[in-house]
């Protein structure tokens, strides 16, 4: 953004300072570059937005602010009357999970060799392509009602208690975090490995798998349930995701458009967290002279949901970020139930595994699932495959959401 960079090096942080400690020339000088750099940027941001008070806050938010220009104010009208009712987006924030990352405690503390990693091609932007999201409003609905419901049209938002669980893997799938209340947990740094009782909210994506793969218990109680139907997310999105990654592919490598290919690239990562942004979080106040942090109050929380819902500025909802994640987390629990006891450690979109012939098979199994979904995709929303899977300066053909050999770690 700047004609002038940073200084590298000058500074120690290892070292201990106080108020009083003098600073060399040196270190001054770091200081003060940090402080020119913060300058132009700010001049730079002004320019490309003309007011300061115009400029947003973070990188998302510019994000955001270049998404929501491609939209029209018709479609954020549609947003705003789907904006969820106080206590759902409660509900919601309850069942959001961002990354899922852990080490499978067999492995643990071990030296380990020769691990092979695997990773997805651009994770969150290929769920958002091809897993359909909430587009409409929660309604409440019975557990035997959501039982029976098609999972291809509606989702499911569940409050439940499980008695009696208890893991079926090696690797454990629910976040202790995320359960609001609980009896007798057993723990793998943070994951549950059994308990007496434990309540949660869940996407039916996480509720599923709990269920049906990931841990037995003796009973279940579908406390509540909210249902909202599902569909594609807006074909603009969609377009932009895909030329977003159009552009990261094409000019990967090319040293001249370095700054287009971090720009691109930093856009298509960043989207979801449109969708996820928190606003009960947002911010503070000054007044006369006082820092206030707001208290998160049922009214509070009413003011700053009305705002989505009457500013009509917003064009993303908050359940697509969850669902966006869930189904994200669905995608690389499959492949991490399938290789249990291989799985030494996964982060997000990449497992790491022990050498053995069935990763192979299962990564395989997994990438003809990526292409049917896009091939799919390119039939209902009508995109040539082309776009979905652009080529590099070197040639290679890079299929968004497919599972790439990242490296080999020797230790």
């Amino acid at each position: 953004y700047t004609d002038v960079k940073k200084r590298v090096g000058d500074l120690d942080y290892n070292q201990v300072r106080t108020p009083r400690t003098d600073l060399t020339e040196k270190e001054l000088g770091y200081c003060e570059y940090d402080i020119i750099c913060l300058y132009k940027i700010v001049l730079h941001f002004k320019k490309k937005y003309r007011r300061l008070n115009w400029i947003p806050y973070t990188s998302t938010g510019e994000i955001r602010k270049a998404y929501r220009n491609m939209t029209t104010f018709s479609h954020r009208c549609w947003i705003a009357k789907r904006t969820p009712s106080d206590l759902v987006y409660l509900k919601l924030q309850k069942a959001f999970q961002g990354g899922i990352t852990h080490t499978n405690i067999i492995y643990l503390k071990e030296i380990m060799e020769l691990i092979d990693s695997y990773d997805i091609a651009s994770s969150y932007p290929y769920i958002m392509l091809t897993h359909k999201m909430p587009m409409g409003s929660f309604m409440p609905c019975s557990p035997e009602r959501a039982e029976k419901l098609n999972r291809d049209t509606w989702c499911v938002l569940y409050h439940v208690k499980f008695y009696n669980i208890k893991t079926k893997k090696l690797n454990k799938y629910i976040l202790n975090s995320k359960i609001v209340s609980s009896s007798g947990i057993k723990a793998d740094n943070g994951r549950l490995v059994e308990a007496e009782m434990i309540e949660m909210y869940l996407t039916d994506i996480d509720y599923d798998i709990i269920c049906n793969d990931a841990y037995t218990f003796k009973r279940k109680k579908v406390l509540d349930c909210e249902c909202c139907v599902k569909d594609y997310l807006p074909i603009t999105l969609q377009l932009y995701i895909i030329s977003l990654y159009k552009v990261k592919t094409e000019l990967r490598g090319i040293p001249e458009k370095e700054d287009e290919y971090r720009e691109s690239k930093a856009r298509l990562n960043g989207l979801f967290g449109c969708a996820v942004t928190n606003i009960l979080k947002s911010g503070v106040t000054i007044k006369n002279g006082e820092w206030i942090a707001p208290d998160l109050t049922m009214d509070y929380i009413h003011e700053k949901l009305e705002d989505l819902r009457t500013k009509r500025m917003n064009c993303f909802l908050y359940a697509w970020g969850v669902w966006i994640t869930a189904a994200a987390r669905a995608r690389l629990w499959t492949c991490i139930s399938a290789l249990d006891d291989l799985v030494v450690y996964y982060d997000t979109d990449s497992v790491k595994c022990v050498q053995d012939p069935r990763v192979k098979r299962v990564i395989e199994s997994e990438n003809e699932k990526v292409i049917e979904s896009l091939k799919k995709l390119s039939e209902e929303r009508e995109i040539p495959m082309d776009d979905l899977q652009p080529i590099q300066p070197d040639g290679k053909r890079c299929i968004i959401g497919k599972w790439d050999y990242e490296c080999t770690y020797e230790k």
